[in-house]
């Protein structure tokens, strides 16, 4: 179960057994009321508004496919970013042969760590463009491509814009989902305390409470 959420079903069908008890409601009105005063037609609105507000909410399915293939292509590039580097580093090693404290600054370990973590891969791509630019002299005696420095530049863009664009799917997407959780839990908190009425009122008509009663196996309020 979700952390916060207070139903143990889903929440189609938690919509759907609010619909029934809305419709439900308008015919027992007179006996729950009598026995709980606060069902009253003012709750009927007040449960009518809460069912629509959680039918209202917005399925976040899409966007949670838009997270998951964001996260897929930020991972494609930072491995891109990896093969970058260990080309560079083997330029940068030639570049370099006697003077080991140069490509050293290029740990191997760094960018494995930094392959499954955006910010940290940010920061050792920058460090890459700024010893690149430091000793582009020496690279090109090497031969290195000069197309190394221009991908380090557009990566590091890449990934800056790409992760911008995933932050904020991930607020909105949590904001979706704790709107969700709360008018959820508010619809269930109404359904849970007109079905606990209902079994106290309607004592010698069970086919009643069977319509107001909750699933046995979904009964259970945590």
């Amino acid at each position: 179960m979700d952390v916060g959420r207070n139903y143990q079903f889903s929440d189609a069908q938690l919509i759907r057994i609010g619909s029934e008890i809305k419709n439900l409601l308008p015919l027992y009105m007179r006996q729950l009321s009598d026995h709980t005063p606060a069902i009253n037609e003012d709750f009927l609105l007040h449960f009518q508004r809460t069912l629509k507000e959680a039918k209202s909410v917005p399925a976040t399915d899409s966007l949670d496919e838009e997270i998951s293939l964001m996260e897929e292509e930020i991972a494609a590039k930072m491995e891109h970013a990896c093969i970058v580097f260990r080309s560079l580093r083997l330029y940068i090693q030639a570049a370099f042969p006697h003077d080991r404290r140069v490509w050293e600054q290029l740990g191997f370990c760094d960018y494995q760590r930094a392959s499954t973590n955006r910010n940290q891969m940010l920061m050792k791509l920058q460090e890459l463009q700024h010893l690149v630019e430091k000793h582009r002299a020496a690279l090109q005696v090497v031969h290195c491509p000069p197309d190394y420095y221009w991908q380090i530049r557009v990566l590091r863009g890449e990934l800056q814009s790409m992760g911008q664009k995933l932050n904020q799917q991930q607020v909105e997407q949590k904001r979706l989902q704790s709107l969700r959780l709360a008018r959820m839990n508010a619809l269930y908190s109404k359904v849970l305390l007109i079905s606990d009425v209902a079994k106290k009122v309607f004592t010698d008509q069970p086919q009643v409470i069977d319509m107001f009663k909750l699933p046995k196996q979904l009964a259970t309020a945590v």
